[in-house]
């Protein structure tokens, strides 16, 4: 109750709306009090109900007609009694009818809340889901990064290795130009002093026509070698690409997944809001404007209830 009304005052409510001529309800005691749950009021507005007979029938002595014929009091007490009577059978309706109706608003209320419950329960699951799908992204999403920041490394070491290689080659390169310079040198020096010389200029010729051969069987060789390696080191560097493509592709799908799923989510969310106040309007639809508040409060409440369960 909002400020505890009592018995006294519902009863009192009751019999101030039945002199105006009207029939007491949980409605029209509310707003004559201003006050009282329709819960608080349609208990007690039973318990009036219930001892308004008693209360009629303690008021029947008193339409005796003084120095009036028998004949004529009996007639009076009779039309009071069939009064009465009716009285009690349009109390007994008008009580049938408040609860008939009690009960269907009960009842689309609790339709309502059990509405609400399922789709709190679907939008629950629904982000449950989406969470799993996120998470699993993510995980792709780092797996993808961390691959593709390997296959970036490998393909600098690949790249160092080459250049390496080239720079060895570059060195066996000068040396070899050196080498045959040296040969051009011996001989010119061996022609100028071969009649003097001519064994040792031999010697010498044979020796450095040897190491120039031996140079240029390592640069051939070397050459050969680098040549194997670039093919080796392309054929990786073009597999590693595809495979840094792959990773990027994979990346691509597991950023779109995590949209379309977040995307998902916000539309189950968006739904139950809009499921969540179509139950309200529908409780409301047709009830005056005080009770429609009170039915209102109470509907979201129901549902915010629904909801923390």
């Amino acid at each position: 109750m909002a400020r505890g009304i009592t018995e006294a005052q519902v009863h009192a409510a009751a019999d101030a709306i039945v002199i105006a001529g009207e029939r007491p309800t949980v409605e029209r005691i509310r707003a004559h009090l201003g006050t009282g749950s329709p819960n608080t009021v349609t208990k007690l507005l039973d318990n009036w109900w219930t001892g308004l007979g008693k209360r009629l029938a303690a008021l029947a002595p008193t339409v005796a007609i003084p120095d009036a014929p028998a004949a004529v009091q009996r007639l009076a007490g009779e039309l009071w009694t069939q009064a009465v009577a009716t009285a009690r059978e349009q109390a007994r309706l008008a009580l049938a009818l408040e609860h008939e109706a009690l009960e269907r608003a009960r009842a689309v209320l609790a339709a309502e809340q059990s509405q609400g419950s399922e789709l709190i329960a679907e939008a629950a699951q629904a982000r449950a889901a989406s969470d799993q799908a996120r998470s699993l992204a993510e995980a792709r999403l780092a797996e993808a990064q961390r691959r593709a920041d390997q296959l970036e490394t490998q393909l600098a070491d690949v790249t160092g290795q080459r250049t390496a290689l080239e720079e060895r080659l570059g060195r066996i390169e000068q040396e070899r130009s050196r080498l045959d310079y040296q040969l051009q040198a011996e001989r010119t020096s061996a022609s100028q002093e071969r009649e003097a010389q001519i064994a040792h200029s031999r010697a010498v010729e044979d020796r450095a026509h040897a190491e120039v051969d031996r140079s240029r069987q390592e640069v051939h060789e070397l050459r050969a070698q680098l040549r194997d390696i670039k093919r080796d080191r392309n054929l990786e560097r073009e597999s590693l690409e595809k495979a840094l493509k792959q990773a990027k592709a994979d990346l691509s799908t597991a950023q779109r997944d995590l949209a379309r799923q977040t995307g998902r989510a916000e539309a189950l969310e968006a739904q139950l809001a809009q499921r969540t106040a179509r139950p309200m309007r529908k409780v409301i639809g047709n009830a005056t404007p005080v009770k429609a508040e009170k039915q209102l409060r109470r509907a979201k409440r129901t549902i915010c209830d629904g909801a923390d369960a």
